[in-house]
């Protein structure tokens, strides 16, 4: 269950790392980001939601 955590954090670290966040350029105030696994196989899910300030 860590590994899967690991891969739902590591998609939050690569919206940062890519700049996704670019297009809220601008904006000024918190914004969350979320990154969510599912696996079919088991019908389990994993979120990790990270909170992200601009300025």
């Amino acid at each position: 269950m860590a590994d899967k955590i690991e891969r739902v954090h590591f998609e939050t670290t690569k919206i940062k790392e890519k700049n996704y966040c670019k297009a809220l350029e601008g904006f000024s105030g918190k914004v969350l980001l979320v990154g969510i696994n599912y696996d079919k196989a088991t019908k389990i899910h994993e979120c990790v939601i990270e909170e992200c300030e601009f300025r």
